[in-house]
């Protein structure tokens, strides 16, 4: 519980780091996004009769197919913003299959009542990483740039 916790301050430093290279506007466009997102995302996962807790290795394979995808996306804006879409994507599905693994009953899987803390953590990370990429995506859609992506950095420099 005391890992947890020092992982949520310094994830927290981390975040608030990396939100200060974007415009505030577009941050708070992304934390509203996020929270819209995830309550629905959880209302589905926890309502619906479907079990999305076998969907594991085709989010696995989609996630590293993202993975190679991204190394040729940080030269433009308009690809950034397609890795960034399919990746909120990949993270939305993965809140709510591990919802599903949460609260159990379901189906297939389901985490044990002692297994709180990493049900926690995988949930947070799921929700973290879907708030990065909503706002790597609104500002390369509304500023038309990648906020920390290489074609920023090229871009001032021969300038």
């Amino acid at each position: 519980m005391i890992v947890l916790a020092v992982f949520t301050i310094v994830e927290a430093l981390l975040l608030a780091s990396t939100t200060s290279l974007y415009d505030p506007s577009i941050v708070y466009m992304a934390m509203v996004g996020t929270a819209v997102i995830v309550v629905c995302l959880i209302l589905y996962a926890s309502s619906t009769e479907r079990d999305f807790t076998g969907y594991y290795p085709y989010l696995w394979v989609f996630c590293l197919s993202l993975c190679l995808f991204g190394i040729f996306c940080i030269w433009s804006p308009f690809t950034y913003a397609i890795y960034s879409a399919l990746a909120i994507f990949l993270f939305s599905a993965y809140i709510v299959c591990d919802t599903q693994l949460i609260v159990g009953g379901k189906g297939r899987a389901e985490l044990g009542v002692d297994d709180y803390v990493f049900g926690a953590l995988v949930l947070y990370l799921d929700i973290i990483n879907l708030f990065l990429y909503l706002l790597s995506f609104l500002s390369a859609t509304i500023n038309r740039d990648c906020g920390v992506c290489y074609y920023q950095t090229i871009k001032q420099t021969t300038q």
